[in-house]
């Protein structure tokens, strides 16, 4: 499978056998890298991706890849405009290629560093664009957290994305979902509300409210089950009779003088 790639050296966005040989490479050259699995994908390997058509790389194997590298640059001061776009984008990239193979954690950590730098109301002319590459970029972000079970984090993550783009349907969706698994139910029923309004169509939002109803339910009942439980040992307590043991009970014996 051939994989074109844009990376800046130093940022770890590739197993380190394949970051080692490239920081030898000169444009226009070729290298066949022969890596122990500790230097390419570790004690999990890599599962496949059919997106990029990728096979399974089993946990502790050894790899070979055949590398051409097209052009070098060096990165000398701040890039801005449409160069620190493109380099956003570049760095999105290499995050959904970890998506897509399920390395959520790297995934992650690739959408934070891009969303760190990535300001669309300091890009001018090219703000919706900008704003494309944050929503696409934080949505996923969400969905990774989520993948982690870092619950809080994905609810903070998603909320920086409605603030950026407030109709956004998988924002709203992912938002109900959080919600839900945190059981804050005004915060689900307002996100499935909106979306239910601007995407009608949608059976995902119909979904999510029925399961909205269902969690609810639950919950009533478990408290009725509660309080039952509770007034039942209250009146056994309020029923029970303190008896005065028998007097041949007590081991000692009263003596007149």
């Amino acid at each position: 499978k051939v994989e074109r790639r844009t990376l800046r050296i130093g940022d770890a966005d590739v197993p380190p056998g394949l970051e080692l040989c490239l920081r030898r490479q000169r444009a226009g050259t070729s290298a066949i890298i022969k890596a122990e699995w500790r230097f390419a994908y570790g004690e999990d390997g890599r599962p496949a991706s059919l997106e990029d058509g990728t096979t399974a790389v089993r946990p502790r194997t050894d790899v070979t890849w055949r590398l051409y590298t097209i052009s070098l640059g060096r990165c000398e001061g701040e890039a801005d405009g449409r160069d620190k776009l493109d380099e956003l984008r570049a760095k999105k990239d290499l995050g959904n290629n970890h998506f897509r193979h399920g390395n959520w954690r790297k995934a992650a950590q690739n959408y934070q560093e891009v969303l760190k730098d990535l300001h669309p109301e300091a890009y001018d002319d090219l703000r919706d664009e900008a704003v494309s590459v944050y929503v696409a970029c934080a949505n996923n972000l969400v969905f990774a957290l989520m993948k982690l079970g870092e619950w809080l984090k994905a609810e903070q993550a998603v909320c920086d994305v409605l603030q950026v783009a407030p109709d956004d349907e998988k924002a709203l969706y992912r938002a109900a979902k959080i919600a839900l698994h945190l059981s804050k139910w005004a915060e689900a029923d307002a996100a499935i509300t909106r979306g239910r309004s601007l995407y009608p169509a949608s059976p995902a939002f119909p979904r999510l409210e029925t399961a909205l109803k269902t969690q609810r339910a639950k919950y009533k009942e478990r408290r009725k089950q509660m309080s039952r439980s509770m007034a039942g040992a209250l009146f056994a307590v309020d029923g029970a009779v303190d008896e005065a043991p028998a007097a041949a009970a007590f081991p000692w014996v009263l003596v007149l003088g």
